[in-house]
This record gives C-alpha cells, structure tokens and sequence, in this order.
C-alpha cells in the first residue's frame, strides 16, 4: 500500500485513499489544495470546498486509461497555473494514480515515458503502474503526449511554470545522484480538530 502522500511538482500531489478514510482534510487547507482527482471507487465528501473530477477507473492491464489523459492532463494543468495545489489518488497511490502524474509530466513539461516515470519514482518509490498501463504510456509518449504539450501551450500561459518544473524535476535528479534514492512521501495526518471542523463547518 502506499505510504502518505508525495508531492511530485510544485503544487502536484499524489497519494491512496488513506487521506479519505482517516479525514485527514487538513492537509488540503495546509497544502493550497483546491483541486482533487480521484481515480477509484473512493472521493472526497462533496461537503468540502473543493474542485473534484472522480473517474472511477479499474486497475487492471486491460483497462483503456489512456483515454483518460487529456481530461485528467487539463484538470490538473488548470490547477497549477493558477497557484492552486491539486492531489491525485487512487486505492493505494501506486498504479492509476502512478500513472495519470506520468502522463501528465510527459504532456506538461514534454518529457520522456522514461524520464517521467523516473522522476515519479523519485518522489514516491512505492509506484507500480500495471504491465498494461504501462504500455499505453510508451505508446502515449509515441504518439500524442507532444501534441497535448502543444495544446496545453496554446491553451494556458505557463512557461514560468514550465521552467519552475523543469528546475524541481533536475534539482531532484541531482539530489538523488548525490544522496541516493530521495522519497518525498509525507505522512497522512491523523484526524485532527481541524480536520473535522472544516469537515462540519459545509455541512451547515
């Protein structure tokens, strides 16, 4: 199961649903999240004051979650440039999650399936997207992660963004050359009175 919650870009987190289950909602407040996207069965309460888009996607090989990508790629893309944090979770934060921050990287800062995927590893060491996901981000890379680079460039205005990432993306690499494996997994809180009074305070 994953662990916590890894921030992966500026503004980008991912993680399970652990966060759901304990209420730990402070981490939003705390961490300028206003976004979520969630990829399984589970979701944030609709109580709390948050943008949401839930796809209830299987994790398994034989799923199609490429088509996916360019609706997940633009919500989290309209997040980020406008300075508002957004996490992506699935069951656990290892496979659909996993994979919908690798093909965003690709899309937003048009990078490489390889060195997208190792940048995510980096950040969260426990991912493991599924042998079938995997395939469609190498033909994803192949074929269309440079045209949604196009189209989130012609869209958004986001080349101090652009830079910003690249920066994190190389300074980590650097990091973890010189110091090893760097995890940025954060702990999920417990539930706190925080937590729960944001939580009451919209259902009012």
């Amino acid at each position: 199961m994953g662990v916590g919650i890894s921030k992966v870009l500026p503004n980008l987190y991912v993680g399970g649903e652990e966060i759901i289950v304990m209420e730990s909602y402070s981490f939003f407040a705390e961490n300028n999240v206003t976004h979520v996207l969630s990829l399984c069965d589970s979701s944030v309460p609709d109580c709390l004051p948050l943008t949401k888009l839930h796809l209830n996607v299987v994790d398994s090989p034989d799923y199609d979650i490429a088509v996916h990508f360019p609706e997940v790629v633009d919500f989290i893309h309209s997040a980020r440039t406008k300075n508002e944090g957004i996490f992506v979770h699935c069951k656990a934060g290892v496979s659909r999650s996993a994979t919908v921050i690798i093909a965003y990287i690709m899309s937003a800062l048009n990078l490489s399936t390889k060195a997208s995927f190792e940048h995510v590893k980096r950040c969260r060491s426990k991912i493991s997207p599924n042998d079938g996901f995997l395939r469609q981000l190498i033909l994803f890379g192949r074929e269309y992660s440079e045209e949604l680079h196009k189209y989130l460039k012609e869209k958004y205005e986001y080349k101090d963004l652009l830079i910003m990432d690249k920066k994190y993306v190389k300074a980590l690499e650097r990091k973890c050359a010189s110091n090893g494996t760097v995890s940025n997994d954060t702990k999920v809180p417990r539930r706190t009175e925080v937590s729960v009074g944001m939580s009451s305070k919209n259902e009012d």
